[in-house]
Protein backbone atom coordinates (compact mmCIF):
# COMPACT_ATOMS: atom_id res chain seq x y z
CA UNK A 1 0.00 0.00 0.00
CA UNK A 2 1.42 3.62 -0.73
CA UNK A 3 0.41 6.11 1.92
CA UNK A 4 0.52 9.87 0.78
CA UNK A 5 -0.98 13.03 2.58
CA UNK A 6 -2.40 11.63 5.45
CA UNK A 7 -1.92 12.82 9.37
CA UNK A 8 1.84 12.60 9.98
CA UNK A 9 2.53 10.98 6.23
CA UNK A 10 3.28 13.24 3.76
CA UNK A 11 5.38 12.06 0.65
CA UNK A 12 4.33 8.99 -0.67
CA UNK A 13 5.36 5.89 1.92
CA UNK A 14 5.36 2.60 0.56
CA UNK A 15 3.84 0.04 3.31
CA UNK A 16 4.42 -3.92 2.36
CA UNK A 17 1.71 -6.03 3.65
CA UNK A 18 3.42 -9.14 3.49
CA UNK A 19 2.17 -11.56 6.59
CA UNK A 20 3.96 -11.09 9.78
CA UNK A 21 5.34 -7.62 8.75
CA UNK A 22 6.00 -5.41 11.66
CA UNK A 23 6.42 -2.04 12.12
CA UNK A 24 9.52 -0.60 14.34
CA UNK A 25 10.49 2.89 15.16
CA UNK A 26 9.55 5.77 18.32
CA UNK A 27 6.70 6.87 19.85
CA UNK A 28 4.61 9.30 17.71
CA UNK A 29 6.49 8.41 14.12
CA UNK A 30 3.71 8.13 12.38
CA UNK A 31 3.05 3.71 13.10
CA UNK A 32 -0.41 4.02 14.02
CA UNK A 33 -1.24 6.54 11.08
CA UNK A 34 -0.13 3.80 8.67
CA UNK A 35 -2.14 0.87 10.31
CA UNK A 36 -4.96 3.29 10.42
CA UNK A 37 -4.14 4.20 6.49
CA UNK A 38 -4.96 0.04 5.70
CA UNK A 39 -8.11 0.29 7.87
CA UNK A 40 -9.46 3.33 6.07
CA UNK A 41 -8.93 1.73 2.67
CA UNK A 42 -11.03 -0.99 3.34
CA UNK A 43 -14.16 0.82 4.65
CA UNK A 44 -15.54 1.27 1.68
CA UNK A 45 -17.74 4.12 0.18
CA UNK A 46 -19.53 4.64 3.36
CA UNK A 47 -16.62 6.68 5.29
CA UNK A 48 -17.43 4.73 8.21
CA UNK A 49 -14.33 6.09 10.11
CA UNK A 50 -15.18 9.31 9.74
CA UNK A 51 -12.18 11.07 7.44
CA UNK A 52 -12.44 14.41 8.15
CA UNK A 53 -9.92 16.82 5.77
CA UNK A 54 -9.49 19.14 8.69
CA UNK A 55 -8.09 16.71 10.93
CA UNK A 56 -7.00 13.94 8.33
CA UNK A 57 -5.25 15.90 5.65
CA UNK A 58 -1.19 16.13 6.38
CA UNK A 59 -0.57 19.87 7.46
CA UNK A 60 0.73 22.09 4.78
CA UNK A 61 -1.18 19.82 1.95
CA UNK A 62 -3.26 23.14 0.34
CA UNK A 63 -5.17 21.65 -2.08
CA UNK A 64 -3.54 18.18 -2.68
CA UNK A 65 -5.71 15.21 -1.58
CA UNK A 66 -4.90 12.17 1.12
CA UNK A 67 -4.53 9.28 -0.97
CA UNK A 68 -4.24 5.59 -0.49
CA UNK A 69 -3.37 3.28 -3.18
CA UNK A 70 -3.28 -0.87 -2.64
CA UNK A 71 -2.14 -2.89 -4.78
CA UNK A 72 -3.75 -6.81 -5.07
CA UNK A 73 -2.60 -9.75 -7.03
CA UNK A 74 -5.52 -12.40 -7.54
CA UNK A 75 -3.83 -15.89 -6.42
CA UNK A 76 -6.92 -18.08 -6.82
CA UNK A 77 -9.71 -16.92 -4.16
CA UNK A 78 -13.24 -18.10 -5.08
CA UNK A 79 -14.21 -14.45 -5.65
CA UNK A 80 -10.91 -13.71 -7.70
CA UNK A 81 -12.77 -14.89 -10.99
CA UNK A 82 -15.52 -12.26 -10.63
CA UNK A 83 -13.21 -9.40 -10.11
CA UNK A 84 -10.90 -10.75 -13.45
CA UNK A 85 -14.01 -10.30 -15.26
CA UNK A 86 -15.04 -7.28 -14.04
CA UNK A 87 -11.08 -5.63 -14.62
CA UNK A 88 -11.36 -6.69 -18.28
CA UNK A 89 -14.76 -5.62 -18.92
CA UNK A 90 -13.17 -1.82 -17.88
CA UNK A 91 -10.00 -2.36 -19.62
CA UNK A 92 -12.54 -2.84 -22.70
CA UNK A 93 -14.64 0.40 -21.94
CA UNK A 94 -11.16 2.39 -22.07
CA UNK A 95 -9.57 0.38 -24.58
CA UNK A 96 -7.11 -0.95 -23.08
CA UNK A 97 -5.80 -4.69 -21.88
CA UNK A 98 -5.01 -6.29 -18.87
CA UNK A 99 -1.27 -8.30 -19.22
CA UNK A 100 -0.98 -9.41 -15.38
CA UNK A 101 -3.06 -10.56 -12.47
CA UNK A 102 -1.89 -7.66 -10.53
CA UNK A 103 -4.22 -4.32 -9.90
CA UNK A 104 -4.24 -1.12 -8.02
CA UNK A 105 -6.64 0.88 -6.74
CA UNK A 106 -6.97 4.14 -5.51
CA UNK A 107 -8.72 5.67 -2.53
CA UNK A 108 -9.13 9.93 -2.46
CA UNK A 109 -11.76 12.47 -0.58
CA UNK A 110 -13.16 14.79 -2.20
CA UNK A 111 -15.79 17.34 -1.80
CA UNK A 112 -17.46 19.32 0.85
CA UNK A 113 -18.41 16.28 2.90
CA UNK A 114 -15.32 13.90 2.60
CA UNK A 115 -17.03 11.44 -0.30
CA UNK A 116 -14.67 8.70 -0.53
CA UNK A 117 -13.81 7.95 -3.80
CA UNK A 118 -12.18 4.69 -5.27
CA UNK A 119 -10.79 4.51 -8.88
CA UNK A 120 -9.23 1.32 -11.13
CA UNK A 121 -7.56 3.04 -13.61
CA UNK A 122 -6.37 6.59 -12.01
CA UNK A 123 -7.04 9.10 -14.45
CA UNK A 124 -7.62 7.34 -17.58
CA UNK A 125 -10.31 8.84 -20.00
CA UNK A 126 -13.91 7.40 -20.33
CA UNK A 127 -16.00 8.13 -23.58
CA UNK A 128 -18.69 10.26 -21.77
CA UNK A 129 -21.65 7.85 -23.11
CA UNK A 130 -19.45 4.77 -21.12
CA UNK A 131 -19.18 6.99 -17.70
CA UNK A 132 -22.40 5.46 -16.71
CA UNK A 133 -21.36 2.27 -17.53
CA UNK A 134 -18.02 2.07 -16.15
CA UNK A 135 -18.99 3.97 -12.96
CA UNK A 136 -21.59 1.13 -12.33
CA UNK A 137 -18.56 -1.85 -13.07
CA UNK A 138 -15.91 -0.23 -11.48
CA UNK A 139 -18.21 0.40 -7.91
CA UNK A 140 -19.38 -3.11 -8.59
CA UNK A 141 -15.37 -4.33 -8.50
CA UNK A 142 -14.49 -2.25 -5.45
CA UNK A 143 -16.82 -3.18 -3.12
CA UNK A 144 -16.62 -7.49 -4.61
CA UNK A 145 -13.04 -6.80 -3.68
CA UNK A 146 -13.79 -5.02 -0.28
CA UNK A 147 -16.16 -7.20 0.40
CA UNK A 148 -13.81 -10.06 0.46
CA UNK A 149 -11.68 -9.03 3.15
CA UNK A 150 -12.20 -8.79 6.79
CA UNK A 151 -10.07 -6.08 8.48
CA UNK A 152 -9.59 -6.64 12.59
CA UNK A 153 -7.76 -3.43 13.66
CA UNK A 154 -6.66 -4.50 17.63
CA UNK A 155 -5.83 -0.97 19.09
CA UNK A 156 -2.73 -0.92 22.22
CA UNK A 157 -5.09 1.03 24.24
CA UNK A 158 -8.44 -1.10 24.26
CA UNK A 159 -9.27 -2.89 27.17
CA UNK A 160 -9.35 -6.78 26.59
CA UNK A 161 -12.86 -6.99 27.81
CA UNK A 162 -13.89 -4.53 24.73
CA UNK A 163 -11.93 -6.06 22.53
CA UNK A 164 -13.44 -9.74 23.76
CA UNK A 165 -16.83 -7.90 23.00
CA UNK A 166 -15.84 -6.75 19.44
CA UNK A 167 -13.99 -9.35 18.12
CA UNK A 168 -14.63 -13.11 19.54
CA UNK A 169 -17.76 -12.92 21.42
CA UNK A 170 -19.62 -12.59 17.77
CA UNK A 171 -18.16 -15.74 16.50
CA UNK A 172 -19.03 -17.43 19.66
CA UNK A 173 -22.31 -16.67 19.63
CA UNK A 174 -22.88 -17.35 15.86
CA UNK A 175 -20.90 -20.61 16.03
CA UNK A 176 -23.58 -21.43 19.17
CA UNK A 177 -26.57 -20.38 17.18
CA UNK A 178 -25.62 -22.31 14.32
CA UNK A 179 -25.24 -25.69 16.35
CA UNK A 180 -29.07 -24.54 18.20
CA UNK A 181 -30.53 -23.27 14.61
CA UNK A 182 -32.29 -26.65 14.08
CA UNK A 183 -34.22 -27.03 17.35
CA UNK A 184 -35.68 -23.70 17.47
CA UNK A 185 -38.77 -24.69 16.61
CA UNK A 186 -39.04 -26.86 19.21
CA UNK A 187 -37.33 -24.31 21.49
CA UNK A 188 -40.42 -22.48 20.40
CA UNK A 189 -43.28 -25.47 20.96
CA UNK A 190 -41.85 -25.41 24.22
CA UNK A 191 -42.23 -21.91 24.72
CA UNK A 192 -46.11 -21.95 23.84
CA UNK A 193 -46.88 -24.57 26.18
CA UNK A 194 -45.48 -22.71 28.48
CA UNK A 195 -47.84 -19.41 26.87
CA UNK A 196 -50.76 -21.75 26.74
CA UNK A 197 -50.56 -22.88 30.64
CA UNK A 198 -50.24 -19.04 31.73
CA UNK A 199 -53.40 -18.28 29.57
CA UNK A 200 -55.45 -20.87 31.27
CA UNK A 201 -54.46 -19.64 34.48
CA UNK A 202 -55.96 -15.84 33.52
CA UNK A 203 -58.76 -17.61 31.99
CA UNK A 204 -59.26 -19.22 35.08
CA UNK A 205 -59.09 -16.25 36.82
CA UNK A 206 -61.77 -14.16 34.67
CA UNK A 207 -58.89 -12.28 32.22
CA UNK A 208 -59.29 -14.57 29.24
CA UNK A 209 -58.72 -10.48 27.58
CA UNK A 210 -54.82 -10.91 28.82
CA UNK A 211 -52.93 -13.20 26.09
CA UNK A 212 -49.37 -14.38 26.76
CA UNK A 213 -46.82 -15.57 24.35
CA UNK A 214 -42.53 -15.93 24.47
CA UNK A 215 -41.22 -14.68 21.12
CA UNK A 216 -37.43 -15.98 20.33
CA UNK A 217 -35.35 -13.27 19.10
CA UNK A 218 -34.71 -13.38 15.79
CA UNK A 219 -30.99 -12.13 16.21
CA UNK A 220 -28.21 -14.41 17.68
CA UNK A 221 -26.65 -12.21 19.42
CA UNK A 222 -30.01 -11.14 21.47
CA UNK A 223 -30.58 -14.80 22.16
CA UNK A 224 -27.07 -16.18 22.97
CA UNK A 225 -26.33 -13.06 25.16
CA UNK A 226 -24.90 -14.67 28.16
CA UNK A 227 -21.20 -16.29 27.15
CA UNK A 228 -18.56 -16.05 29.20
CA UNK A 229 -15.07 -17.12 28.10
CA UNK A 230 -13.56 -19.60 31.34
CA UNK A 231 -9.98 -20.37 32.26
CA UNK A 232 -8.69 -22.95 34.81
CA UNK A 233 -5.31 -22.28 35.59
CA UNK A 234 -6.45 -24.54 37.91
CA UNK A 235 -9.34 -22.20 39.32
CA UNK A 236 -11.61 -22.17 37.09
CA UNK A 237 -12.71 -18.09 36.79
CA UNK A 238 -13.67 -15.83 34.00
CA UNK A 239 -11.33 -13.87 31.45
CA UNK A 240 -11.73 -10.81 32.56
CA UNK A 241 -10.91 -11.80 36.49
CA UNK A 242 -7.38 -13.26 35.27
CA UNK A 243 -4.11 -10.99 34.87
CA UNK A 244 -3.48 -8.73 31.85
CA UNK A 245 -0.52 -10.84 30.54
CA UNK A 246 -2.56 -14.14 30.32
CA UNK A 247 -5.94 -11.90 29.03
CA UNK A 248 -3.96 -10.72 26.23
CA UNK A 249 -2.27 -13.93 25.07
CA UNK A 250 -5.32 -16.22 25.26
CA UNK A 251 -7.44 -13.40 23.56
CA UNK A 252 -4.80 -13.92 20.83
CA UNK A 253 -4.77 -17.28 20.02
CA UNK A 254 -8.57 -16.90 19.09
CA UNK A 255 -7.45 -14.54 16.12
CA UNK A 256 -6.62 -18.34 14.62
CA UNK A 257 -9.99 -19.52 15.15
CA UNK A 258 -11.79 -16.66 14.24
CA UNK A 259 -9.83 -16.56 10.58
CA UNK A 260 -10.70 -20.03 10.02
CA UNK A 261 -14.47 -19.02 10.80
CA UNK A 262 -14.01 -16.13 8.16
CA UNK A 263 -12.39 -18.03 5.54
CA UNK A 264 -15.46 -20.47 6.03
CA UNK A 265 -17.39 -17.91 4.67
CA UNK A 266 -14.21 -17.18 1.68
CA UNK A 267 -13.20 -14.09 3.70
CA UNK A 268 -9.45 -12.92 3.35
CA UNK A 269 -8.83 -11.66 6.97
CA UNK A 270 -6.36 -9.09 7.67
CA UNK A 271 -5.16 -8.07 11.51
CA UNK A 272 -3.86 -4.94 11.96
CA UNK A 273 -2.40 -5.00 15.52
CA UNK A 274 -0.71 -2.24 17.71
CA UNK A 275 1.68 -3.43 20.05
CA UNK A 276 1.27 -6.83 21.18
CA UNK A 277 3.58 -6.35 23.92
CA UNK A 278 0.89 -4.30 25.78
CA UNK A 279 0.02 -5.90 28.96
CA UNK A 280 2.19 -8.10 28.83
CA UNK A 281 4.06 -10.34 30.99
CA UNK A 282 7.56 -11.17 30.21
CA UNK A 283 7.21 -14.70 30.66
CA UNK A 284 4.70 -14.90 28.07
CA UNK A 285 6.39 -12.75 25.64
CA UNK A 286 8.05 -16.17 23.96
CA UNK A 287 4.27 -17.88 23.98
CA UNK A 288 2.68 -14.67 22.16
CA UNK A 289 4.87 -14.03 19.38
CA UNK A 290 4.57 -18.00 18.84
CA UNK A 291 0.92 -17.15 18.68
CA UNK A 292 1.41 -14.52 15.70
CA UNK A 293 3.46 -16.41 13.80
CA UNK A 294 0.84 -18.80 13.48
CA UNK A 295 -1.45 -16.62 13.01
CA UNK A 296 0.88 -15.34 9.91
CA UNK A 297 0.44 -18.47 8.23
CA UNK A 298 -3.01 -18.49 7.68
CA UNK A 299 -3.66 -14.28 7.59
CA UNK A 300 -2.10 -11.41 6.72
CA UNK A 301 -0.77 -9.72 10.33
CA UNK A 302 0.50 -6.51 10.10
CA UNK A 303 1.76 -5.39 13.77
CA UNK A 304 3.94 -2.40 15.57
CA UNK A 305 6.25 -3.20 18.40
CA UNK A 306 8.56 -1.18 20.78
CA UNK A 307 9.54 -5.21 21.97
CA UNK A 308 12.63 -6.22 20.91
CA UNK A 309 11.26 -9.81 21.33
CA UNK A 310 8.29 -9.41 18.43
CA UNK A 311 10.74 -8.17 15.78
CA UNK A 312 11.09 -11.10 13.30
CA UNK A 313 14.41 -12.56 12.47
CA UNK A 314 13.86 -12.20 8.94
CA UNK A 315 14.49 -8.18 8.20
CA UNK A 316 12.59 -8.40 5.05
CA UNK A 317 9.52 -8.56 7.29
CA UNK A 318 10.39 -5.38 9.54
CA UNK A 319 9.82 -1.96 8.29
CA UNK A 320 11.33 1.37 10.28
CA UNK A 321 9.07 4.41 10.78
CA UNK A 322 10.38 7.49 11.52
CA UNK A 323 9.77 11.11 12.09
CA UNK A 324 11.53 13.68 9.50
CA UNK A 325 13.36 16.13 12.18
CA UNK A 326 13.58 18.66 9.55
CA UNK A 327 10.08 18.06 8.28
CA UNK A 328 8.31 16.49 10.88
CA UNK A 329 7.00 13.93 7.76
CA UNK A 330 6.65 10.05 8.70
CA UNK A 331 9.90 8.40 6.69
CA UNK A 332 9.05 4.00 6.09
CA UNK A 333 12.27 2.36 5.24
CA UNK A 334 13.57 -1.03 4.90
CA UNK A 335 16.60 -2.74 6.57
CA UNK A 336 19.39 -4.79 5.67
CA UNK A 337 19.65 -7.17 8.93
CA UNK A 338 18.20 -7.96 11.65
CA UNK A 339 20.88 -5.89 13.83
CA UNK A 340 19.55 -2.74 11.79
CA UNK A 341 15.89 -3.32 12.43
CA UNK A 342 16.21 -4.01 16.41
CA UNK A 343 18.69 -0.89 16.53
CA UNK A 344 15.99 1.21 16.22
CA UNK A 345 14.08 -0.33 19.22
CA UNK A 346 16.96 -0.47 21.40
CA UNK A 347 17.48 3.49 20.67
CA UNK A 348 13.79 4.18 21.57
CA UNK A 349 14.05 2.25 24.65
CA UNK A 350 17.68 3.48 26.19
CA UNK A 351 19.04 -0.70 25.54
CA UNK A 352 21.72 -0.94 23.63
CA UNK A 353 23.42 -4.09 22.12
CA UNK A 354 26.64 -3.21 24.09
CA UNK A 355 24.76 -3.22 27.30
CA UNK A 356 24.75 -6.98 27.36
CA UNK A 357 28.33 -7.01 27.84
CA UNK A 358 28.74 -3.89 30.23
CA UNK A 359 30.80 -1.53 27.81
CA UNK A 360 31.45 1.75 28.48
CA UNK A 361 31.89 4.88 26.53
CA UNK A 362 34.98 4.52 25.47
CA UNK A 363 36.34 0.89 25.26
CA UNK A 364 40.24 -0.61 24.30
CA UNK A 365 40.20 -4.21 23.20
CA UNK A 366 43.19 -5.88 23.41
CA UNK A 367 44.41 -9.20 22.51
CA UNK A 368 45.66 -10.66 26.31
CA UNK A 369 46.20 -9.98 30.05
CA UNK A 370 50.14 -9.06 28.74
CA UNK A 371 48.95 -6.52 26.54
CA UNK A 372 46.49 -5.20 29.36
CA UNK A 373 49.23 -5.06 32.11
CA UNK A 374 51.57 -3.08 30.09
CA UNK A 375 49.31 -0.48 28.76
CA UNK A 376 48.17 0.25 32.51
CA UNK A 377 51.62 0.32 33.23
CA UNK A 378 52.52 2.88 30.60
CA UNK A 379 49.43 5.40 31.32
CA UNK A 380 50.73 5.54 34.80
CA UNK A 381 53.98 6.37 33.62
CA UNK A 382 53.37 9.01 31.30
CA UNK A 383 50.14 10.17 31.77
CA UNK A 384 49.09 9.31 35.41
CA UNK A 385 46.70 12.26 35.87
CA UNK A 386 44.85 11.08 32.61
CA UNK A 387 45.65 14.82 31.04
CA UNK A 388 47.63 13.75 28.03
CA UNK A 389 45.20 10.88 26.91
CA UNK A 390 41.76 11.53 28.68
CA UNK A 391 39.60 9.60 26.78
CA UNK A 392 42.21 6.68 27.05
CA UNK A 393 42.83 6.57 30.31
CA UNK A 394 39.29 6.74 31.03
CA UNK A 395 38.38 3.60 28.93
CA UNK A 396 37.33 -0.01 29.23
CA UNK A 397 40.35 -1.92 28.67
CA UNK A 398 39.37 -5.20 28.24
CA UNK A 399 41.19 -8.62 27.12
CA UNK A 400 40.41 -11.65 25.58
CA UNK A 401 43.25 -14.16 26.39
CA UNK A 402 44.19 -14.04 22.46
CA UNK A 403 44.38 -12.77 19.60
CA UNK A 404 42.12 -15.55 17.56
CA UNK A 405 39.59 -15.20 20.79
CA UNK A 406 39.88 -11.26 19.84
CA UNK A 407 39.19 -11.75 16.19
CA UNK A 408 36.00 -14.10 16.60
CA UNK A 409 34.27 -11.71 19.49
CA UNK A 410 35.05 -8.52 16.59
CA UNK A 411 33.35 -10.72 14.31
CA UNK A 412 30.30 -11.16 15.98
CA UNK A 413 30.17 -7.83 17.46
CA UNK A 414 31.62 -5.57 16.16
CA UNK A 415 29.24 -4.01 13.71
CA UNK A 416 26.14 -3.37 16.20
CA UNK A 417 28.80 -1.91 19.12
CA UNK A 418 30.50 0.45 16.52
CA UNK A 419 27.28 2.30 16.16
CA UNK A 420 26.68 2.42 19.99
CA UNK A 421 30.12 2.52 21.73
CA UNK A 422 33.57 4.20 20.75
CA UNK A 423 35.79 1.25 20.78
CA UNK A 424 39.34 0.54 19.23
CA UNK A 425 40.98 -3.09 18.77
CA UNK A 426 44.69 -3.45 19.14
CA UNK A 427 46.54 -5.81 17.37
CA UNK A 428 50.24 -6.80 17.91
CA UNK A 429 52.89 -6.31 15.21
CA UNK A 430 53.62 -9.97 15.21
CA UNK A 431 52.83 -12.17 12.83
CA UNK A 432 49.78 -13.87 14.53
CA UNK A 433 48.77 -9.92 15.22
CA UNK A 434 48.81 -9.10 11.37
CA UNK A 435 46.95 -12.20 10.06
CA UNK A 436 44.28 -11.53 12.75
CA UNK A 437 43.84 -8.14 11.45
CA UNK A 438 43.81 -8.37 7.73
CA UNK A 439 41.11 -11.29 8.33
CA UNK A 440 38.74 -8.55 9.68
CA UNK A 441 39.41 -6.14 7.18
CA UNK A 442 38.60 -8.90 4.40
CA UNK A 443 35.35 -9.72 6.78
CA UNK A 444 34.25 -6.45 7.24
CA UNK A 445 34.94 -5.20 3.60
CA UNK A 446 32.94 -7.49 2.49
CA UNK A 447 29.98 -6.95 4.89
CA UNK A 448 30.64 -2.58 4.36
CA UNK A 449 31.16 -2.60 7.98
CA UNK A 450 34.73 0.49 8.14
CA UNK A 451 37.78 -0.72 10.11
CA UNK A 452 40.22 1.64 9.16
CA UNK A 453 43.90 1.77 10.58
CA UNK A 454 44.39 4.39 13.30
CA UNK A 455 40.61 4.96 13.47
CA UNK A 456 39.03 1.52 14.22
CA UNK A 457 41.97 -0.14 15.37
CA UNK A 458 45.89 0.55 16.17
CA UNK A 459 48.65 -2.28 15.53
CA UNK A 460 51.59 -1.91 17.59
CA UNK A 461 55.23 -1.93 16.31
CA UNK A 462 55.41 -3.64 13.00
CA UNK A 463 56.78 -7.23 13.11
CA UNK A 464 56.66 -7.27 17.23
CA UNK A 465 54.50 -8.22 19.89
CA UNK A 466 53.74 -5.47 22.63
CA UNK A 467 57.29 -5.79 24.31
CA UNK A 468 58.54 -4.46 20.91
CA UNK A 469 57.65 -0.68 22.27
CA UNK A 470 60.43 -0.81 24.97
CA UNK A 471 63.80 0.38 23.66
CA UNK A 472 65.94 -2.00 21.78
CA UNK A 473 68.58 -1.50 24.06
CA UNK A 474 66.34 -3.09 27.12
CA UNK A 475 65.40 -6.15 25.39
CA UNK A 476 69.16 -6.55 24.55
CA UNK A 477 70.32 -6.04 27.76
CA UNK A 478 67.35 -8.87 28.95
CA UNK A 479 68.95 -11.21 26.56
CA UNK A 480 72.58 -10.90 27.73
CA UNK A 481 71.36 -11.70 31.30
CA UNK A 482 68.19 -14.25 30.27
CA UNK A 483 68.80 -15.50 26.56
CA UNK A 484 66.67 -18.40 28.31
CA UNK A 485 63.50 -16.88 28.56
CA UNK A 486 63.31 -16.10 24.48
CA UNK A 487 61.72 -18.46 21.96
CA UNK A 488 63.50 -16.75 19.46
CA UNK A 489 65.72 -13.70 18.99
CA UNK A 490 67.91 -12.41 16.45
CA UNK A 491 69.98 -8.88 15.49
CA UNK A 492 70.39 -7.95 11.47
CA UNK A 493 73.80 -7.23 10.13
CA UNK A 494 73.84 -3.56 11.42
CA UNK A 495 73.28 -4.96 15.09
CA UNK A 496 69.09 -3.56 15.22
CA UNK A 497 66.84 -5.86 16.79
CA UNK A 498 64.34 -7.69 14.98
CA UNK A 499 61.40 -9.31 15.95
CA UNK A 500 61.65 -11.91 19.14
CA UNK A 501 59.10 -14.23 20.66
CA UNK A 502 59.44 -14.91 24.85
CA UNK A 503 58.65 -18.07 25.91
CA UNK A 504 54.90 -18.29 27.03
CA UNK A 505 56.40 -19.44 30.93
CA UNK A 506 58.47 -16.21 31.17
CA UNK A 507 56.16 -13.18 30.24
CA UNK A 508 55.92 -12.00 33.57
CA UNK A 509 59.41 -12.35 33.85
CA UNK A 510 60.27 -10.61 31.07
CA UNK A 511 57.80 -7.80 31.63
CA UNK A 512 58.99 -6.93 34.89
CA UNK A 513 62.20 -6.62 33.60
CA UNK A 514 61.50 -4.50 31.03
CA UNK A 515 59.39 -2.26 33.62
CA UNK A 516 62.60 -1.97 35.90
CA UNK A 517 65.39 -1.33 33.25
CA UNK A 518 63.55 0.74 30.28
CA UNK A 519 62.90 4.13 32.23
CA UNK A 520 66.16 4.79 33.47
CA UNK A 521 67.35 4.84 29.29
CA UNK A 522 67.22 8.15 27.37
CA UNK A 523 64.13 8.24 25.24
CA UNK A 524 62.74 5.36 26.64
CA UNK A 525 59.09 6.35 25.97
CA UNK A 526 58.87 7.52 22.56
CA UNK A 527 57.44 4.15 20.67
CA UNK A 528 55.17 4.02 24.05
CA UNK A 529 54.34 7.88 23.35
CA UNK A 530 53.33 7.22 19.92
CA UNK A 531 51.46 4.07 20.42
CA UNK A 532 49.01 5.98 23.07
CA UNK A 533 48.55 9.05 21.15
CA UNK A 534 47.16 6.85 18.25
CA UNK A 535 44.81 4.97 20.62
CA UNK A 536 43.64 8.11 22.22
CA UNK A 537 43.05 9.80 19.01
CA UNK A 538 40.99 6.82 17.64
CA UNK A 539 38.85 7.03 20.27
CA UNK A 540 38.50 10.53 20.08
CA UNK A 541 37.52 9.89 16.16
CA UNK A 542 35.13 7.60 17.42
CA UNK A 543 33.10 9.99 19.57
CA UNK A 544 32.97 12.32 17.20
CA UNK A 545 31.13 9.85 14.41
CA UNK A 546 28.90 9.08 17.44
CA UNK A 547 27.92 12.17 18.12
CA UNK A 548 27.60 13.19 14.03
CA UNK A 549 24.98 9.95 13.64
CA UNK A 550 23.57 10.74 16.33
Amino acid sequence: MRVRNYRTVGPEQRLSLLPGMTLVGPNNSGKTNLLRAVQMFFTGYENVLGYRRATDLTFGAGSQQTSLVASFTIDGHARDAEVLTLLDELHAIVGTQRDSDTFTVNLYFTGVNDTPVYRVFGNVKVPVADRPTFSRKQKQLVELLLGTFRVHYVPSAKSITSLYDDLLKPFVTHAAFQAIEPHLDGIQAELDSVAQSLNEELNAVGLSGIQSSFRLPTRSTDLLAGFELMLSDPSSTTLSEKGQGIQSTVLFASFAWITEQEKLVEGVPLWLIEEPESYLHPELTKALYAVLETLSNSSTVVATTHSLAFVPTDHSLVQGVDLDPATRRTVVSDFRSHAEATQRIRRSLGVQFSDYYNLAECNVFLEGPSDKELMLWALSQLDPNGVTYPLLGASLLEDFGGVKQLEGFLKATYAPIRDERALVAVFDGDSAGQQSRQNLQQYFGQKEVPFDPNRDFVSVRNGFAVEGLFPDEAVMEMHDQHSSWFQTYSVDSSGDLEPFQIKDGRKSDAIRFLKQAAPSMVDWDRRWLSFLSAIDSALQTQIERLARQQ
